[in-house]
């Protein structure tokens, strides 16, 4: 698994949509910066609903798990980290053929 790109697939639930959004904005500046990172993009329910899901693109599984460590305690992710009340499912997965 670790030859091909990763995507780190996480459904969450927040507890208010607008500062999730703003924290959001924060953290994929920071994880801009860690090793492996390639792309997020985002998903959020319509009308300010309270799940949100994240497509995370890292270059390897290695990096990918480095950074949910480090994901735990970087003072750049803090307030988006503080607004979620709940992970519904999380799973790192790659492109089939």
């Amino acid at each position: 698994m670790s030859d091909k790109t990763v995507f780190e697939i996480v459904t969450y639930e927040v507890s208010d949509p607008v500062e999730a959004e703003r924290g959001r904005g924060q953290a994929r500046q920071a994880l801009a910066h860690y090793p492996g990172f390639v792309s997020w993009t985002i998903y959020a329910q319509p009308k300010g609903g309270h799940v949100f899901v994240d497509q995370v693109e890292w270059d390897t599984l290695a990096h990918a798990l480095a950074a949910q460590e480090r994901f735990m305690t970087d003072d750049g992710v803090a307030l988006f980290r503080g607004q979620i009340t709940r992970v519904l499912a999380m799973t790192h997965v790659v492109q089939g053929d």
